[in-house]
């Protein structure tokens, strides 16, 4: 069995900061997994385990 799993980065609630001029400074974010996509990775991962197969983790973005 072969798994794709589709992962994306967010900016971490709490690393988030606001410039002066109301926009969202993106020099200082802090990004992680969304933990939606965790959750989908680790079952892969477990069902790979179980039956077999390999897992292939996909996102699209910064690394």
């Amino acid at each position: 069995m072969n798994i794709v799993v589709c992962l994306k980065q967010v900016p971490r609630d709490n690393a988030v900061t606001i410039n002066p001029d109301r926009s969202i400074n993106a020099d200082d974010i802090e990004r992680m997994i969304n933990l939606f996509d965790e959750y989908a990775l680790e079952e892969a991962l477990l069902l790979s385990e179980r039956h077999g197969g390999a897992v292939t983790a996909l996102t699209i973005g910064d690394a």
